[in-house]
C-alpha cells in the first residue's frame, strides 16, 4: 500500500518527516500509520529511490546515458558528456557530477 507522511513518523528505524516521498509499505503498516494520523494512503507510486550502494548508482546512471538520445544537444555538456539533469529526468533523482564521472569511468 502506498502512503504519505503528515506527520513525523519511525518507520524501519528511520524519522520520515511529512511532505516527503511517496513510500511503499506492507498493508499492515500502512493501515497503521493511516490509523494513527501519521499517513494518508496515497495512489501514485513511490518515488525512485537513489541506490546507495556505488556499484547500483554507477548501473543505473550508465543505463540512463545509454538512453539519451546522442543527437539531443539539451542531453549533453560541450565537453561530451550527459548532463547530470538529463540523467536525473530519466532516474527521478538527482546525481551530481561526480558520480555521473565514476560511473562512466567504470564502463
Amino acid at each position: 500500500m502506498f502512503v504519505k507522511i503528515v506527520n513525523p513518523s519511525k518507520i524501519n528505524g528511520e524519522i520520515m518527516q511529512p511532505g516527503e516521498d511517496v513510500l511503499e509499505l506492507d498493508d499492515a503498516d500502512a493501515r497503521a500509520l493511516i490509523e494513527s494520523g501519521s499517513a494518508v494512503e496515497a495512489e501514485m507510486t513511490p518515488a525512485p529511490r537513489k541506490p546507495e550502494d556505488g556499484d547500483q548508482l554507477g548501473e543505473a546512471i550508465r543505463s540512463a546515458t545509454d538512453q539519451l538520445d546522442a543527437d539531443d544537444g539539451e542531453a549533453w555538456t560541450k565537453s561530451g558528456k550527459p548532463k547530470t539533469e538529463a540523467i536525473e529526468a530519466i532516474l527521478g533523482y538527482s546525481v551530481t557530477a561526480a558520480e555521473r564521472d565514476a560511473a562512466l569511468a567504470d564502463a
